[in-house]
């Protein structure tokens, strides 16, 4: 006997782990932008890009949440 799990709740998980990926990609952006910035190297695609791409999946997730 298998216990069907909620589409809701498959939503709700799927929506968690969107927002997760987004959290570390600007985590890592972050990381990447404050090497680079001890080392005097351009850090703008990391720190703009990453910041926005992360962003973007994070809102997804969250809208997909709702």
């Amino acid at each position: 006997m298998q216990i069907e799990i909620d589409p809701l709740q498959k939503r709700k998980s799927r929506a968690v782990i969107i927002m997760i990926t987004g959290a570390f990609i600007m985590l890592f952006g972050f990381i990447i932008t404050v090497v680079l910035f001890h080392y005097n190297h351009n850090f703008d695609l990391f720190l703009y890009g990453f910041t926005v791409i992360g962003l973007l999946v994070l809102s997804y997730g969250v809208y997909e949440m709702l």
